[in-house]
């Protein structure tokens, strides 16, 4: 048996994880939180996506040669 961490009473508790922090709730606590909470929760685990490198956009660079007009 194990005291839950909202009503204080000995029973049979499972721990529960919310923002990062453990609690041992029993399951007469827990339903209620859980009908508040239904919807309003987010993945827990996240996948990461790799986007590619950004691409460097050169200006056209010209030859360099100036054509002069024979005058």
């Amino acid at each position: 048996m194990i005291i839950c961490d909202l009503c204080g009473e000995a029973k049979d508790c499972l721990q529960r994880e919310i923002e990062g922090e453990e609690y041992d709730i029993c399951s007469k606590c827990w339903n209620p939180f859980a009908q508040k909470l239904k919807g309003k929760g987010r993945v827990k685990n996240r996948e990461t996506v790799f986007l590619p490198p950004p691409r460097v956009i050169k200006e056209r660079e010209e030859a360099g040669a100036v054509t002069r007009r024979a005058a």
